[in-house]
């Protein structure tokens, strides 16, 4: 993506403030990869000592035209004396160094590789590195990150050397803030262990409710408003120059991006400021010459409804999705009835959502250039055929076009046989659940040539489960898949190395689904027996940590999440039941959010999908009916995308 596009991307709403400075540090030679140029983010929240904030106050945030060092003006004077002592001595020293040294108002940086191993302490690998840095020792108790408020008020006014912007993982990485691995950083002056991370009082001490608040306010409407001006102070025109002086904003000349080391000839000085370049760290390369461009459209619509999410925190936004709270009550837009079952929906990319039959998968690969159509509907794919299993011989069958018969293709074990399989678009992995517990996976590709498939003889065998594999979900996006089975495990396997990860804590109950969330890598498992109607409906990060457990009185025989778009979405996690309704769940913790029904719907959900955007929800019914639900959103109506049926393809 090109700069310019980039810009007008963010001005127009098309992107998030976290896509935006995630892209910009990219462009400004920012990485994961190098301590010293680390991608870096803004200080944007300011309140960490009340036990209520609203969003929508402009005082709960740091001021972005100014940099951290000087958010209090009574700073401002030292740190401009500070720059014209250095400048009068640069001007009247008479030097034999073979490059003049430029006044600076600060001497240390906002990142370095002292910052992030700061905030990283303890977060493995990075704890074993900070402690090579340390001689094998953590560092005094009351210099160890231990609040976000001492950090705060360090940062931006008790401290002349602690200038400090923060690190992506403030929003998006909870783990970062708790003492997963009981490492004793001793004891503070005043008594106070440092263990996890003390957090402010809005966030209910719980790290994963402040990254998802504090993602919130990073793209509130008055940091859009305000991020080109701190845009202009870490990669634009106010990074160097007389606007930077004016701006207090002059950091060690040995900082600067494309600050040559070796042009010094003398190899102890050269020695010194290659010191210099490793304890200060690197401004990022300059984007801009010039002011940044203001906003030109917020990225979200308003509120048509101003639902509180959670006690403590004002102003968070639900998003728009069928069913948030902040829009008008879901309604029916479309309803058919189809007499092959539809026992499946699968979304596309394209906003519309295939309907599958029983045991049946879809391998799906997508391109802008060669396309096949596929029953007639317009859709431009790679390549399309669909798996089917469950019959007689134990063998898995292929179609890989409409007119052509389904033909033998996988040979599973003669003792075992598959009780589900699993793909999903654009992975090029079956991923096969056996009665015996086992997971067999097969690579396959297109064959662009041929038109067909072409799948490898020899699986890859994962073992874990003692029991029948009743459900796997294949998460693309985050990299894992999930399993689930009668033995009341749920596993965690790596989607690329195809090996063991972690267990979820198992329940005294058996699982019978699984779903993925694709913009938290949340998994949520529900399990229940066939004895009762009861089900059990459990949360947990993709590390494996509990959010929240929900018993539920009703059998759910279906869920999926919402996908809006995190920062300006608080999502969902739609539980079908066997009496026809579709109840929502917050994916923040768990409290119900609404119930979707209608009088015409009273047989069990077999199977739910949001669309690509999340604009709609489908419901496929027991008794043979697929409905499309849809929310009004703030344009008014939005084109209702195609449900595509593949239930008559035999």
């Amino acid at each position: 993506m090109l700069l310019s596009n980039a810009v007008d991307k963010w001005r127009e709403g098309h992107i998030s403030n976290w896509e935006y400075l995630t892209t910009l540090n990219k462009m400004a030679g920012r990485s994961y990869n190098d301590l010293m140029q680390y991608p870096v983010m803004p200080f944007i929240l300011a309140d960490y000592v009340h036990d209520i904030i609203d969003l929508r106050d402009r005082t709960t945030y740091r001021n972005l035209k100014k940099p951290m060092a000087v958010q209090d003006k009574k700073k401002e004077l030292y740190f401009i004396n500070h720059y014209n002592y250095f400048k009068s001595e640069s001007s009247n020293a008479n030097t034999t160094s073979s490059i003049k040294q430029q006044p600076y108002h600060y001497a240390s940086h906002y990142s370095n590789s002292g910052t992030v191993l700061h905030f990283l302490l303890r977060l493995p690998p990075f704890t074993q590195v900070f402690l090579q840095y340390q001689d094998n020792n953590f560092d005094l108790p009351d210099r160890t990150f231990h609040s976000l408020d001492t950090t705060w008020r360090l940062t931006s006014s008790e401290s002349t050397t602690d200038v400090k912007e923060l690190i992506p993982e403030f929003f998006y990485l909870p783990e970062f803030l708790l003492n997963l691995e009981n490492f004793n950083f001793g004891v503070r002056q005043n008594g106070e262990v440092v263990d996890n991370v003390k957090l402010p009082a809005w966030a209910n001490n719980n790290a994963r409710l402040f990254i998802l608040i504090h993602r919130q306010m990073l793209e509130s409407e008055y940091v859009r408003e305000n991020l080109p001006y701190w845009i202009d102070l870490v990669f634009g025109f106010k990074q160097t120059g007389k606007a930077a002086v004016e701006a207090i904003n002059v950091f060690h000349p040995a900082t600067y991006y494309g600050f040559n080391v070796d042009s010094i000839p003398d190899p102890l000085e050269r020695a010194a400021w290659e010191t210099m370049v490793r304890t200060y760290g690197q401004t990022p390369r300059q984007l801009f010459r010039s002011p940044h461009p203001m906003v030109a459209q917020n990225l979200s619509a308003d509120e048509i409804k101003n639902i509180p999410v959670i006690k403590g925190v004002k102003g968070l936004k639900w998003g728009n999705y069928v069913g948030s709270p902040s829009r008008e009550f879901p309604s029916i837009v479309w309803s058919n009835f189809y007499p092959n079952l539809v026992a499946s929906l699968v979304p596309l990319v394209t906003n519309d959502v295939f309907g599958l039959p029983a045991c049946t998968s879809l391998l799906l690969s997508y391109n802008k250039e060669r396309s096949v159509n596929l029953v007639n509907e317009g859709i431009t794919l790679l390549g399309a055929a669909l798996l089917s299993w469950g019959h007689k011989d134990g063998i898995i069958r292929i179609k890989e076009k409409k007119e052509q018969p389904q033909v033998p293709v996988i040979f599973c074990p003669l003792a075992d046989s598959v009780t589900v399989c699993s793909t999903v678009p654009d992975c090029y992995l079956i991923w096969i659940g056996l009665l015996s517990g086992n997971i067999l996976i097969f690579r396959y590709t297109f064959n662009v040539e041929s038109g067909g498939v072409d799948i490898d003889n020899e699986p890859i065998t994962l073992v874990g489960h003692k029991k029948r594999v009743t459900g796997i979900y294949l998460s693309q996006v985050f990299g894992f898949a999930v399993s689930i089975s009668d033995d009341n495990n749920a596993i965690i396997w790596d989607l690329n190395e195809m090996i063991y990860v972690r267990t979820i804590p198992s329940i005294d109950l058996p699982l019978n689904i699984v779903t993925v969330s694709e913009t938290l890598g949340d998994i949520a498992t529900i399990a229940y027996n066939d004895f009762d109607n009861n089900s059990v409906l459990r949360l947990h990060t993709l590390n494996a940590t509990l959010v929240g457990t929900v018993f539920i009185k009703e059998r759910v025989t279906a869920a999926c999440f919402s996908n809006a778009p995190e920062g300006i979405s608080v999502n969902v996690i739609a539980t079908g039941l066997n009496n026809g309704v579709i109840r929502l769940w917050s994916t923040w913790d768990l409290s119900p959010v609404s119930d979707i029904s209608n009088s015409v719907i009273n047989s069990p959900i077999i199977s739910l999908t949001y669309s690509y955007d999340s604009l709609h929800l489908y419901a496929s019914v027991s008794n043979g009916n697929v409905f499309i639900w849809e929310s009004t959103n703030a344009n008014g109506t939005i084109k209702t995308p195609k449900f595509l049926n593949l239930t008559a393809i035999n």
